[in-house]
């Protein structure tokens, strides 16, 4: 079976749908985060995780746009700015909400953030 699929879409194509299906799954995701705050109106960590996984989302939609319409200065940039220095900051930070006290969380991200 996984020789016809390899055949069929050729092992490099196969790889460039990818960023493509993890950036649908970082989409659903992104709203199962939102409803689950939403509904428990507690945890700044659901926000913080979203936050994290839109960026990431955005970063990989970026890389599929980059696979299927080509590359470009401008995409490498915003593709390199969403995935790399956008991306872990907000994950982080909600574990951060999600393990230490509140107090604690505040202090931090008031001395993380500008």
């Amino acid at each position: 079976m996984i020789r016809m699929i390899v055949r069929t879409f050729g092992q490099a194509d196969a790889v460039h749908y990818l960023p493509i299906a993890t950036t649908i799954l970082s989409a659903i995701f992104f709203t199962v985060l939102l409803r689950a705050y939403a509904t428990r109106r507690s945890g700044p960590h659901l926000l913080w995780w979203a936050a994290g996984i839109f960026t990431y989302g955005l970063g990989t939609g970026l890389e599929s746009a980059i696979t299927l319409f080509g590359n470009s200065v401008a995409l490498t940039k915003a593709w390199y700015i969403a995935g790399a220095l956008l991306g872990g900051y907000p994950l982080a930070q909600g574990t951060v909400y999600l393990l230490l006290p509140r107090k604690t969380a505040h202090v931090l991200t008031a001395l993380t953030v500008p």
